[in-house]
Formats: structure tokens, C-alpha cells, sequence
């Protein structure tokens, strides 16, 4: 499945994806849609599987625990880092990525492999997003149900501050607005501004992006169609919680039943314009909970201390 270029307008798409912005409100965009682990585990060979010509295994690794991590482990199902699972070929570019949790799942390269690149976000690997459809993808919600919580982690580092980018983002291809994730520069932003996208609702933060590494934070308690949004997300940037600023929607959750993709690394825009994502993303996660305070916060001071983030 191959996804093409998206405008620099609309809503978030995904892996495989074909729309374009139609100018309306509430206009679509095409986003097409290895050194640390618990002194204890023993070397786990990783599958070989198709990921595509010229592409290589990672091989043998020490698979990674959540525990040691410092990392909540009850309730996740995707776990991916830079320096774990890494399919690629001789050039670095990035076919597949193997998920750490336990789970199994493996995200494909959509349309264009992205770059992998060994000293990176706080001088750890982490892979380099920088066009539409060099997104990692799985087709499918990770057995998460549509109207339940969850919470998305993940350690990024915009390369254009400008652009807007999807560090996670799980939605229906194709739709108007049937999308959620973490969403610098969002849909109709005041401008370099971190937010959230949340089913047909876009939302700004007060803080503005940055081209330093950061941990995002998104936990949504409910996608109970009909809900306040506002009532049922938090969302912490390196451990501070943020304010919203609707920006296109009308404030409530709608049906996000019909949604089919997860994927890491999600770009919006068109090549060679301010509104261009293009950003790099070292570890992501995903849990099939809303995770407490306290769980929000371990993993936070956790990431930050192994990323060097102050």
C-alpha cells in the first residue's frame, strides 16, 4: 500500500491514504499514513521477515523490559526504540521496526523508508521522519477498542518547528477528521505551537515547539462519542501539563469506530513550505489505558533522565 504527498492543509490521513485538502473547514490531508535492556535477558534473534529489497535483520538483541526501563508495563501494546528492532539496509533507511512490549507487532515502512540515524535525539538513535509516507505503520488499533482510553508516549525532536508532524497518530485513511494523536503546528494552529489532534477537533497548546528534545505525553480517558474533549484528554509536554485552544471543531468527541492504522512518525505538508513536517522520534509508546498520575510521571522522569532532557 502506497501512499502519495499530501498538501499542506486539512486534517491528518494516513499510511496509504489518497485524499487532499478540499478546502473546506474541515479539509483532509494525506499523511502516508540498536544499547539498553535488563542485565538479565538473555539475546532474542529477531524474525526474518519481507521488509523489502536490499533490507537487513537487526539480528540478535537483548530484548528490552519495561521494569528495568522504569516504564509502567501493565496495559502496553506497542513499544518501539531506536536502538532495538531496527530493519534497514545498508544506507540506513528504515523498512520495518519490531515492537519491544512483548506483543510482536512489527510497523512497515508506508510509501518511503525513513532514515535511521545512530547519534541522534540526546545523542541516542532515533529515526528521521521527513517527507509524506515515511511514516512506520500498523494496520490495525493494536486491540485497542474505539471508544477506550489509552495513552501515547513518545520522544521526539522537530527538525522544522514550523511543520506540522504526528509522533503517533491512529485514524481512518481517507477520512475528514477521523484521527488522534499528538499533533505539533495542528490543523488551522495559531502558528509553532505544540497540540492535539482529537477526532475532528484540533487544539493548540500555549507552548511553543522547539527544536530540542522533548516527552510527549497524551492520555485520553474516554472516546465516548459525545464527551468534552477537553474533559477527557491531558496532555504533558516534559512533564508539564498543557492548556488547549480549539482551533477547528466543535469541542466534543465524535465516532472513531471506523478507525483502521497506528503509525509512528506521521508528516503532514508539501515539500519546501514552512508548513512541512520533517522532525526525528527516538521512542514511542502505547498503552491500551489511560495511565495514572504517578504512572505518567515514572515514565517521564525515566525518559528524560536516559534522553537528557531538562
Amino acid at each position: 500500500m502506497a501512499p502519495d504527498a499530501s498538501d499542506a492543509g486539512g486534517e491528518p490521513g494516513e499510511a496509504a491514504a489518497d485524499a487532499s485538502d478540499d478546502g473546506a473547514a474541515d479539509g483532509a490531508a494525506d499523511v502516508a499514513t540498536p544499547a539498553e535492556a535488563s542485565a538479565d535477558a538473555a539475546p532474542d534473534a529477531a524474525p526474518d521477515i519481507d521488509a523489502g529489497a536490499g533490507c537487513l535483520s537487526p539480528g540478535t538483541e537483548s530484548p528490552l523490559s519495561a521494569a528495568s526501563a522504569g516504564l509502567p508495563a501493565d496495559g502496553l501494546v506497542l513499544w518501539v526504540r531506536a536502538d532495538r528492532g531496527v530493519y534497514m539496509t545498508a544506507q540506513s533507511e528504515v523498512c520495518a521496526w519490531k515492537d519491544q512490549s512483548g506483543n510482536d507487532r512489527l510497523l512497515s515502512a508506508a510509501s518511503t523508508r525513513p532514515i535511521w540515524q545512530g547519534t541522534s535525539v540526546g545523542g541516542m538513535p532515533a529515526i528521521h521522519f521527513s517527507a509524506v509516507g515515511t511514516d512506520l505503520y500498523t494496520p490495525d488499533l493494536l486491540g485497542i477498542g474505539a471508544t477506550s482510553g489509552r495513552t501515547f508516549i513518545a520522544v521526539a525532536e522537530l527538525v522544522n518547528t514550523t511543520g506540522r508532524f504526528h509522533p503517533i497518530l491512529q485514524g481512518q485513511g481517507n477520512s475528514a477528521g477521523t484521527y488522534l494523536g499528538i499533533d505539533a503546528n495542528t490543523w488551522q494552529t495559531a502558528g509553532s505551537l505544540e497540540g492535539v489532534y482529537v477526532t475532528n477537533n484540533s487544539y493548540d497548546t500555549a507552548l511553543a515547539t522547539s527544536a530540542s528534545p522533548r516527552v510527549h505525553v497524551l492520555t485520553v480517558t474516554t472516546l465516548m462519542p459525545g464527551t468534552a474533549v477537553t474533559a477527557a484528554i491531558d496532555y504533558r509536554v516534559n512533564g508539564a501539563t498543557q492548556t488547549f485552544t480549539l482551533k477547528a471543531g466543535s469541542g466534543t468527541i465524535v465516532d472513531f469506530s471506523a478507525a483502521d492504522f497506528t503509525a509512528v512518525g506521521a508528516v503532514s505538508g508539501t515539500p519546501s513550505t514552512p508548513g512541512y513536517g520533517d522532525a526525528m522520534v527516538a521512542e514511542a509508546l502505547i498503552y491500551d489505558r489511560a495511565l495514572t498520575v504517578n504512572e505518567r510521571a515514572a515514565a517521564e522522569a525515566a525518559l528524560e533522565a536516559r534522553y537528557g532532557i531538562h
